[in-house]
């Protein structure tokens, strides 16, 4: 039996990345899943590649979705138990990374990171709990990063991952205070092989390599390339989502393979 077994949950931005690989390793273990993203066609092609993946016990959905749209969620978690009759975990993945300077980034990109990155995951939780203090049970992870934790790049990427690890810090006191039995985690991934990580075409060669050359530096794996893989993210989030991290609440977990010791 999976560990997730009988679960049901929703997958925020699991098109690509780390959501894809983890959206993946959860159907592995036996979760009903439903994967949002905005993008109809590369969502439902994520969605195709789960559920024909080999060890896929569960099942996935695909539902287009506005991370900062209350009626979007309100849609997307009615779906869930319409379906299988309860919502058992919400994982928050979306995310828009930025690596410019605050003097070059403009200020509508600003309000964009800001609003996905932050308002999006406050959103989806708000939504979540309706269902989750009801029941009394209930998991959430936010994907955050290792840059909410000691900034190495972009400034208003960084500010707010930042907020989204008090966010999930404050969360977790308030539905601890209130003896929900509800879970609230965040992951913080280091850099990983995504689409939104340091591989991504429109990073300067400079930037990236001085970078990668840093981490490198500091990392406790000694070997060239210091990104994780989906598959390992994915491995912490299954941690964090399923009964093995019972004792965990307000949680904030480095997978940086040490580059941040």
């Amino acid at each position: 039996m999976g560990l997730l077994t009988g679960k049901n949950g929703i997958i925020v931005g699991a098109s690509q990345g780390i959501g894809l690989g983890i959206a993946k390793k959860f159907v592995q273990e036996g979760a009903n899943i439903i994967m949002t993203a905005r993008s109809k066609d590369k969502l439902e092609a994520a969605c195709a590649e789960v559920n024909a993946a080999e060890g896929a016990a569960g099942k996935a959905i695909a539902m287009t979705g506005d991370l900062q749209s209350a009626e979007d969620a309100a849609r997307i978690f009615k779906a869930v138990v319409d379906t299988w009759g309860r919502v058992d975990f919400l994982v928050n993945n979306a995310a828009i990374g930025e690596m410019q300077t605050l003097e070059a980034v403009d200020i509508d990109r600003i309000d964009s990171i800001l609003l996905t990155n932050i308002k999006g995951p406050m959103v989806y939780c708000k939504e979540a709990l309706k269902y989750m203090i009801e029941q009394n049970s209930g998991v959430i992870l936010n994907v955050s990063s290792i840059n909410g934790i000691r900034p190495l790049c972009g400034i208003v990427y960084s500010s707010s991952k930042g907020g989204v690890n008090t966010f999930t810090e404050a969360l977790a006191l308030y539905l601890t205070r209130i003896g929900a039995n509800v879970r609230v985690n965040a992951l913080c991934p280091g850099f990983t092989y995504s689409p939104t990580s340091l591989n991504h075409d429109a990073v300067p060669h400079t930037l990236r390599d001085g970078m990668m050359n840093a981490i490198r530096d500091q990392s406790s794996v000694r070997r060239d390339d210091v990104r994780a893989t989906p598959e390992e993210q994915a491995n912490a989030a299954l941690f964090l989502v399923s009964d093995m991290s019972s004792a965990c609440q307000g949680v904030i977990l480095k997978t940086d393979h040490g580059s941040y010791l």
